[in-house]
């Protein structure tokens, strides 16, 4: 589902009241231009008026309709519209003039024209009538003119006002998209300062450069991220109070079974004991696991324990124990170690090699093989851990690092939280997982990459 944005919703809320407005001044600047326009058009055409008045000299030149050929000439010259005339005495009888073409109006005052809209040859015509004394008699003279030139200018106006307020149009809509995404730049910012963080960065937003509208979402999350950094701390002191608990008794009754395998019990007992003693180990490593999971997890990782560490050390630390729970399975255990320093949690470091080692032991067959190694180069240091055992088909190896998902037809009594745990712990140290297929005798190689570290500067 597409979500509409806020730039688009207030564009689209600023069009209509820009619609209207455009539309109104639109209208306006029209009659505004074309007024002037038309009543500069009457004119011209009452001073025709005019100028044919004062041709008639007397009353009986009018009655005889003897207009000198060259104002008739005149009169008809014009390159766009036809002009007509008419004369009439007060009680409106034809004098001279077009015949059939009507005077409407009589002006009451002589120095004030009338005009008029009318149609003569089945044309539009606009009549111009003025009244003059001719003899002490009153005589009308009107002159009509077809209205190509005003129909002309009325489209020049129109064209040119629909031009320009399209133009305009596009422009403030340009601006706006513009000047609104600038004002939504706040917002864009809490969004990527917010998209950038990893999931343990629970440090407060910059008040400071928050906008006013902006400031009370930005104190809500600050807030929200404040009480969840108490619910984790929180959360941290009940796993810390939750590992003791358990890893006591556990401790206490694989304690007391292994005392009690030291007897001499009847058979039935001892296979008893024996499988309460596996029982407790399983239970116990999944507890470990439980607490290791929860740790490595984002709410429980804390970058500050990071420590320059070298995998090789960290290796050879632990190498007795590892090499007792191979020899329990008859597994012949390698080593292929260099030096390889890297930024890490030594606790979860820990966990990540041994649950790397514990998915390898449980899953290769007795006299089978297992290479322990880590290297480091300019673009990664890596730990690996290599085993002969059946191997993972390609479309399983995402799936395994799922919490709880072992794959289908496999031996072994895993929880299936070893890989799951190997992936968080990478997540954590920003180090990649690679599953590939082991090199020479089948099995399969798991590689954890880490960041390589930047030589000291000189």
């Amino acid at each position: 589902m597409q979500r509409e944005s806020i730039r688009r919703r207030l564009l689209r809320r600023l069009l209509a009241p820009l619609v209207v407005i455009g539309v109104l001044s639109g209208w306006a600047t029209y009659w505004l231009a074309w007024i002037p326009a038309r009543d500069a058009y009457d004119l011209a055409l009452a001073n025709a008026a005019w100028d044919l008045s004062a041709e008639l000299g007397n009353l009986q030149r009018a009655r005889s309709a003897d207009l000198s050929g060259d104002f008739r000439r005149l009169l008809r010259s014009d390159r766009f519209d036809e002009l007509y005339f008419a004369m009439e005495d007060r009680n409106g009888i034809r004098l001279a003039g077009d015949p059939g073409l009507p005077i409407r109006a009589i002006p009451h005052d002589l120095d004030r024209p009338r005009f008029y809209d009318a149609s003569y040859l089945g044309q539009p015509v606009r009549v111009a009538t003025v009244a003059t004394l001719s003899e002490g008699e009153l005589v009308v003279v009107s002159v009509a003119e077809t209205t190509a030139k005003r129909q002309g200018g009325q489209r020049k106006i129109l064209i040119t006002l629909v031009v320009w307020g399209l133009a305009l149009t596009l422009t403030i809509v340009t601006l706006d998209w513009i000047l609104i995404g600038e004002g939504l730049a706040p917002l864009n910012r809490l969004r990527g300062d917010l998209a950038q963080r990893s999931l343990q960065d629970l440090a407060p937003l910059d008040e400071s450069r928050a906008p006013a509208e902006v400031y009370p979402l930005v104190q809500a999350i600050n807030a929200l991220l404040a009480r969840i950094a108490t619910a984790m701390s929180a959360q941290q002191g009940f796993l810390a109070d939750v590992a003791h608990q358990l890893r006591t008794p556990l401790a206490g009754l694989l304690t007391q079974l292994a005392a009690a395998r030291q007897r001499s019990l009847p058979p039935e007992l001892e296979r008893s004991i024996e499988l309460m003693q596996s029982t407790a180990d399983r239970t116990a490593r999944l507890a470990n696991q439980l607490l290791a999971l929860a740790r490595a997890e984002s709410s429980g990782f804390h970058p500050e324990r990071l420590r320059l560490l070298n995998l090789e050390s960290v290796i050879r630390q632990h190498v007795d124990a590892w090499v007792w729970q191979a020899d329990r399975k008859q597994i012949e255990l390698h080593f292929d170690l260099q030096s390889t320093p890297i930024l890490g949690d030594e606790f979860l470091i820990r966990e990540l090699l041994e649950n790397l080692l514990d998915n390898a032991v449980r899953y290769t067959p007795a006299g089978g093989g297992i290479c322990i190694g880590c290297t480091a180069n300019e673009r990664a240091a890596i730990v690996f851990v290599e085993d002969s055992g059946p191997g993972i088909p390609e479309a399983e190896r995402n799936r395994i690092f799922e919490k709880f998902y072992r794959m289908p037809g496999t031996g072994g009594d895993g929880s299936g939280l070893g890989l799951a745990i190997v992936a968080e712990i990478a997540r954590d140290h920003r180090a990649t997982v690679r599953v590939l297929d082991a090199q020479g005798h089948g099995g399969t190689r798991i590689e954890v990459r880490f960041p390589a570290l930047r030589p000291p500067a000189a």
